[in-house]
């Protein structure tokens, strides 16, 4: 089976998040996390998309930043299976971006 991956640039998230985002790859080695979140070798992070997960991790009021949402919404409307964030990629003119 072929995939979708989305690919954005750290530039499309905060610099809070992206230390949140690194803070759910450790919780992920646990199985504590709030998303799944995969370190990415040199920088970066892979997260698998799947949207009844992640509604259920909002209603359940997790501490999801709002900006990691709408790159996340952005790839559920995508129909991506994962997404890649990582420096080198490029920035999504259509997300808000972030100076950091």
């Amino acid at each position: 089976m072929i995939e979708k991956i989305l690919t954005v640039s750290t530039a499309n998230i905060s610099k809070q998040t992206a230390e949140w985002l690194n803070e759910q790859a450790k919780l992920s080695d646990k199985g504590t996390m709030d998303v799944s979140v995969y370190e990415k070798a040199g920088d970066g992070w892979f997260i698998p998309v799947n949207e009844r997960v992640f509604t259920e991790e909002i209603q359940s009021g997790q501490s999801i930043p709002v900006e990691f949402f709408d790159v996340y919404n952005y790839a559920v409307t995508h129909h991506c299976s994962w997404m890649m964030i990582a420096r080198e990629a490029d920035v999504i003119e259509e997300l808000p971006q972030y100076e950091w």
